[in-house]
């Protein structure tokens, strides 16, 4: 898969990736078809559940991290 870096968020960990962009990089025509509605609205909701579960081991591990710290001292 070949894919075009868009953005990198630091902040929030996050790589934004582009299937078309890349193909339209290398001259290549791919079709995109658009997700129904309903099957959109799923895909954002999971992507924004798997978002809120990233975001809460990361806090998670953070405060881990500086425990094992705290301790070591």
């Amino acid at each position: 898969v070949q894919v075009k870096v868009m953005e990198i968020d630091l902040d929030r960990r996050r790589i934004s990736l582009s299937m078309k962009a890349a193909a339209e990089t290398l001259g290549i025509d791919i079709e995109v078809t658009p997700l129904p509605e309903e099957e959109r609205a799923a895909a954002e909701a999971a992507a924004a559940e798997a978002e809120a579960d990233l975001e809460a081991h990361l806090v998670e591990s953070e405060a881990n991290a500086q425990a094992t710290e705290e301790a070591a001292e």
